[in-house]
């Protein structure tokens, strides 16, 4: 991990001397601080085992800042493709091309969870532009690098909260409706779409924003923390065997992002 580490950066500091003639400001302070003191000093004596980040404050604040800018344009692709998802969702269900999505039986006793169902996609809608507000060069400028990666944490731990939340099923008990009437799908499909959405936010997020590990550690547990109260709600509407195996694939998928994205960053 240590020599990984080392060469990471002499290759990455290679390729900026190739192309500028020198080396970046922020390479400078961590090639400095990596190598300045005694040579036995061991990497791993500069570098946190756990959350892997710099001990040195300076050096660490040095690493954010060189991935900011990258960051922000993949936290802004992040919102504008959740955005235009939920926008797509609302326009349709304003035009009457379906109701709620089809999610539900038209009927009265199901008016109260599909217009719930749509509240949550426009609360959605107004999670991606406060996101996409925090890219701004003020905002960011309040916050700094570190405090912005945690911004983007907290924005996909939203997306799952309303993801659980606006699963059809769910919305149906939260009105005390039985689902099996006012649910226009089987039970166990409306669950199981709920299990690819949070992969969706977790993976994507693992994969799209250059961030710290531990800064998304939340994110490999609070979707399944979601899921397994939305199976505790539906435990009697779903086989059991079906929900035990829907949170055994999410857990092992959550697990799975983040030591992939644990290992590329050690």
């Amino acid at each position: 991990g240590e020599q990984h580490m080392i060469g990471r950066v002499a290759a990455s500091s290679f390729c900026c001397c190739e192309r500028t003639g020198g080396f970046a400001p922020w390479q400078q302070l961590i090639m400095h601080r990596l190598w300045s003191g005694p040579s036995s000093e061991p990497l791993g004596g500069k570098i946190s085992r756990w959350t892997l980040r710099f001990h040195d404050p300076k050096v660490e604040q040095a690493f954010l800042a060189s991935r900011a800018d990258q960051l922000v344009r993949n936290f802004r692709l992040g919102v504008i493709l959740a955005g235009l998802w939920n926008c797509g969702f609302i326009i349709g269900v304003a035009l009457g091309w379906s109701t709620s999505g089809d999610y539900f039986v038209v009927s009265e006793r199901s008016y109260k969870p599909a217009v719930a169902r749509n509240a949550v996609a426009i609360v959605g809608l107004f999670v991606c532009l406060g996101g996409f507000a925090c890219t701004s060069r003020h905002v960011r400028s309040l916050l700094g690098p570190r405090r912005f990666e945690h911004v983007v944490a907290c924005v996909a731990t939203l997306a799952c909260i309303l993801i659980m939340v606006a699963n059809p099923g769910l919305l149906a008990k939260i009105f005390s409706e039985d689902p099996t009437v006012v649910v226009n799908q089987d039970m166990t499909t409306t669950v199981l779409e709920t299990v690819l959405y949070l992969d969706v936010i977790t993976t994507g997020a693992h994969m799209l924003f250059p961030v710290r590990w531990v800064v998304l550690r939340h994110q490999e547990l609070i979707p399944v923390l979601c899921y397994c109260g939305l199976v505790f709600a539906c435990r009697r509407d779903v086989p059991t065997f079906s929900l035990l195996l829907y949170v055994l694939t999410l857990t092992t998928l959550n697990v799975c992002a983040g030591l992939g994205k644990r290992i590329l960053e050690f």
